[in-house]
């Protein structure tokens, strides 16, 4: 089974990386393809958490990732470690 998470890096005003932003991906394509919003977010969550590895994509950076309002209902966030994440939404 191939899984896929666009990694964005984030850098800061000496243009380090201090961040990535995790971006739904179903292919090798980098674009994101039709899909509802809340999957995309929580198979960004599943394939970087479970399937990847947050350790591995983030290489101790915090990671950026779209929440929706759904997930964020659900308090789904509040089942990582803050500074693992930061949470982003698109739209309220």
């Amino acid at each position: 089974m191939e899984v896929f998470v666009a990694r964005q890096p984030i850098f800061n005003s000496n243009e380090e990386v201090f961040a990535y932003q995790l971006l739904y991906r179903n292919n090798q394509v980098n674009a994101f393809p039709e899909i509802d919003e809340d999957q995309a977010a929580a198979e960004v969550i599943i394939n970087s958490f479970f399937n990847i590895g947050i350790d591995h994509l983030s290489e101790g950076k915090p990671c950026f990732i779209n929440f929706t309002e759904k997930l964020l209902k659900l308090k789904l966030p509040a089942y990582f470690r803050p500074r693992e994440i930061v949470i982003e939404t698109l739209k309220l």
